[in-house]
């Protein structure tokens, strides 16, 4: 099966301006920071497209845009990982200025091939049926862009995945067998705590052994209480109870629609309950209803 690189036909060069130092320092300083990295290739290169279905048909590629081959490899956090990964693209900058007139990323898919001295290829990452070509004026150049996008492709690709990989499914598979019954051993210098007094702890933080003494309840009664409450129970238990005072009786009145018996009970009932509580001689007697009338 024939290589598609090697029906591949380059273009014709297109003239264009002298290159300068000037120029190179420009276009790196554009995009150079502090976490890129930034090759500018010497010379500069027109940019052409074409598909696999006109390589197929011997079409020919369509000029797009001239300007300088640069390389930037930035540093991409991963936010998901907390890792950091770089990221290579391929940009065209505008000679002068430095704006990027045309970007892609450049990886191992991305197939990179020198087909010819000045003319390089290589497959877009939106579309891999989609061919970008660089014709160079300078073979020198188009020699050392090659060069470093084949050791720079190298420093961003992950080493040893595939092994990586598998050594993580056979980790997994060995997780879900989980751990037998019988492997399970018996618990051993066990010792169950139910008190713990503050001498039996600086005993076993200092790493003495702690007796058995300290998680049953002491079987001595508590010492009796100094003399000074015993004197105070003492005489306590001396003092005579107070004398209990029955509530004096309150006279039985039959019901009676009569008020003026009901007055006569209660003027009664009144004049003995004074007379007793205060110890006052007794009032003289109420003058008879005759005699008032």
């Amino acid at each position: 099966m024939m290589n598609i690189n090697e029906s591949i036909q380059p273009p014709q060069a297109i003239m264009t301006s002298t290159v300068t130092d000037h120029d190179v320092r420009q276009i790196e300083s554009f995009f150079l920071s502090l976490k890129t990295r930034v090759f500018v290739c010497p010379g500069l290169a027109n940019l052409y497209f074409a598909t696999l279905q006109d390589m197929a048909n011997l079409g020919g590629w369509e000029l797009a845009t001239t300007g300088f081959p640069t390389l930037v490899m930035e540093l991409n956090p991963n936010n998901v990982n907390n890792t950091q990964e770089y990221i290579l693209h391929l940009c065209l900058a505008e000679k002068g200025t430095g704006f990027v007139l045309w970007k892609d990323v450049v990886n191992t898919e991305s197939n990179y091939k020198a087909p010819g001295k000045n003319f390089h290829t290589m497959t877009t990452s939106k579309d891999r049926k989609k061919l970008a070509g660089f014709s160079f004026d300078d073979a020198s150049s188009a020699r050392q862009l090659q060069s470093t996008v084949e050791a720079w492709i190298k420093e961003v690709t992950p080493v040893d995945t595939g092994k990586k990989k598998k050594k993580k499914d056979k980790n997994g598979s060995k997780s879900k067998k989980g751990v037998k019954k019988e492997t399970i051993s018996q618990p051993c210098c066990f010792e169950h705590i139910t008190q713990l007094d503050h001498e039996s702890f600086m005993q076993r933080a200092s790493g003495n052994s702690v007796t058995n003494s300290m998680t049953a309840p002491p079987e001595t009664p508590p010492p009796p209480p100094p003399n000074g409450s015993q004197t105070i129970n003492a005489n306590i238990s001396s003092i005579p109870p107070a004398p209990i005072v029955a509530p004096p009786c309150v006279p039985n009145v039959p019901p009676s629609t009569d008020v003026e018996s009901v007055t006569k009970a209660t003027m009664a009932y009144a004049e003995s309950t004074s007379t007793e509580d205060s110890g006052l001689d007794e009032p003289a007697a109420l003058p008879a209803e005759s005699e008032v009338n």
